[in-house]
């Protein structure tokens, strides 16, 4: 493309620089256009997607979910209602499910215990699943479950309503409700995937049961499953699914890099979202790559006390990376000191290190930052976030800084999205590939007017002649006073979306 455009078109060189604040580090886009052409590998920012075609064979996925009772929502609701500010202690079950149940798709964070679901239960409306599993029966499933649930009632809930001065009556008839086989309800699910229908109401594409709560996030629980355990960066190890996800995005990890002469580790983190458009006719599965920083000495608790997120990557489970958390908490014995604060890890930390064989001695997050929590068998690490990172008298003035940079090269994104393409293509789930190229437009806006007119003419008509489906993302809310043909509702519909932080409207190649 650049041996026609050279004196045309510019790649887009200026980007936002991503203020980092907590987890993961990805980047922006800003004044590019997108233009799904070919092969071409010369890329400087761009967005990672995938469609299918109407006319793929339907993907159904099936299993069971996993919901509490009314009996025993009411119950826990009863126990939340008296702690006020405290939460159940879910952590340290959702740390026992994430382990233990090998075919699960999804499993909620608060595995049930929402705001919302106690409601519901108050009011008598049916309770969502906070586990979605993909095999099993639902013998095997309670054979699982019931040791389970046992050890969090004896060893975390029922200490907890004693410390908190509740009626043990309810830790009681919650306990009679596990041994009748009443404290979980256990129901089939079937969800499919792809292809999804047109809606002419509403212009867009809909789910085939539009009824389907879990349609959106099935697709992206699918492609998951798929990736999880594969190669997709040269030279590094599977890529990790974390279960624990409660919105439609879900991650996948690589297991920790360090780099040479560098200070600092950190993770690939590729992300799945499914997003639909106007005249689209199928949902887009975007594809992010992004780097997620560890921590590798951890400051005291002065000043940002909120809560670490925190991974466990086990060579025993290729496919999945467990999650945990931190916690500020003042001494016991010492609480009127205002100074007196220690990162604690929490209760789903404890099940993880029993289940996982780590070593049996209490860690608090400076000691995980420094990786005494590790094994060699399992990798335990902490989040980056800023000001979080302790520098050492010796490192202030030195390359013993932490050195690892935001941002991930284009060239490790390009070869995420063709792996995944390999992984997914014997499936026939994901059919077409956005591989996409930046080009920046003038300043003048006269000059902007004819150079993507010809743009269009020159390099969007030859592939849809092709066949190859082009793609057109502008960052830009104004194009139609810019280029007035694009009001043309014979040439296609003009749609606007919201990308990121910014207005982002999508053409629709085929219909130019």
């Amino acid at each position: 493309m650049s041996d026609n455009f050279d004196n045309e078109m510019e790649l887009e060189e200026d980007f936002f620089e991503e203020e980092e604040e907590q987890e993961t580090d990805g980047s922006l886009i800003s004044d590019t256009f997108y233009i799904q052409q070919g092969q071409i590998k010369l890329i400087k920012q761009f967005p990672l997607a995938f469609t299918v075609p109407d006319n793929l064979r339907p993907i159904i996925v099936e299993g069971l979910t996993l919901a509490w009772t009314k009996a025993a929502m009411l119950d826990f609701a009863n126990i939340q209602k008296v702690t006020n500010v405290k939460n159940i202690p879910y952590a340290s079950f959702r740390g026992f499910l994430e382990v233990v149940l090998k075919d699960a798709a999804r499993i909620e964070p608060e595995v049930g215990f929402t705001k919302s679901a106690f409601d519901n239960a108050k009011s008598g409306s049916e309770l969502e699943p906070f586990v979605y599993l993909t095999g099993g029966n639902e013998e095997e499933i309670n054979q699982v479950l019931r040791p389970i649930i046992n050890d969090w009632f004896a060893n975390y809930l029922r200490p907890f309503v004693i410390k908190e001065d509740i009626s043990t009556d309810i830790i009681n008839r919650l306990q009679d409700l596990q041994e009748r086989g009443e404290i979980l309800k256990i129901s089939p699910f079937k969800s499919q995937v792809f292809p999804w229908n047109w809606s002419k109401q509403t212009g867009t594409t809909q789910p085939k049961d539009p009824k389907d709560k879990y349609a959106y996030r099935a697709i992206v629980d699918y492609v998951a499953r798929q990736i999880a355990g594969q190669k997709i960066f040269p030279d590094l190890g599977p890529i990790k699914r974390i279960i624990s996800s409660n919105s439609g995005i879900v991650e996948l990890m690589t297991d920790p890099i360090t780099l040479p002469d560098t200070k600092g580790k950190f993770s690939f983190v590729v992300s799945l979202e499914v997003v639909t458009y106007p005249s689209l006719p199928q949902p887009l599965l975007k594809v992010e790559v992004s780097k997620r920083r560890w921590l590798t000495q951890l400051k005291a608790p002065k000043y940002d006390r909120r809560n670490i997120s925190g991974f466990i990557f086990s060579q025993d489970y290729p496919a999945r990376a467990f999650t945990y958390k931190v916690k500020c908490e003042q001494y016991k014995n010492n609480k009127q000191d205002k100074n007196n604060w220690r990162w604690a890890t929490d209760t789903d930390f404890e099940i993880l290190r029993r289940e996982l064989k780590l070593p049996l001695e209490s860690f608090d997050g400076q000691q995980i930052a420094l990786g005494k929590a590790s094994t060699d068998s399992c990798e335990v690490v902490l989040t980056y976030r800023n000001g979080l990172q302790d520098i050492s008298e010796e490192d202030e003035d030195s390359s013993g800084k932490y050195g690892i940079e935001t941002g991930v090269p284009e060239i490790d994104k390009l070869d995420a999205l063709e792996a995944i393409a390999k992984i997914l293509k014997p499936s026939d789930a994901l059919a077409f590939i956005a591989q996409l190229t930046p080009i920046k437009l003038a300043n003048d806006k006269a000059v902007r007017k004819t150079r993507f007119m010809k743009f269009v003419k020159q390099i969007v008509s030859n592939s849809v002649e092709d066949g190859m489906q082009p793609l057109v993302m502008i960052d830009s809310s104004n194009c139609v006073q810019l280029w007035d043909w694009l009001a043309d509702i014979a040439v296609f519909v003009w749609m606007q979306y919201t990308l990121t932080s910014l207005q982002t409207s999508l053409l629709k190649g085929e219909r130019l």
